[in-house]
């Protein structure tokens, strides 16, 4: 049993959403956590997608399995863009 959170941080358009996709893709447990809302690249792994509700999000990180999208609200867009894309990968 293990613990990886991984990081991805680069510039606009360097492949940080696909790298993290296909991350995700082949991990038991993976959670994203979205800012670019018109993002698709994790939509086709995904087993639930939360759209706003990080409440529900973190809930739902307790269940076994599960590749979940939680997608930022369309709060403050400012706030948004100076996040990094995160996927964490086999939480257990």
């Amino acid at each position: 049993m293990w613990n990886k959170i991984t990081g991805i941080v680069g510039p606009t358009g360097s492949g940080k959403s696909y790298t993290a996709a296909q991350i995700m893709a082949k991990s038991e447990r993976a959670a994203v956590y979205q800012i670019v809302r018109e993002d698709n690249n994790f939509l086709a792994c995904a087993t639930d997608i939360f759209d706003g509700d990080i409440a529900a999000f973190c809930r739902a990180l307790g269940e076994d399995n599960f590749r979940y999208v939680y997608k930022v609200g369309p709060g403050n867009p400012i706030l948004n863009h100076l996040l990094p894309v995160v996927l964490s990968a086999k939480i257990c």
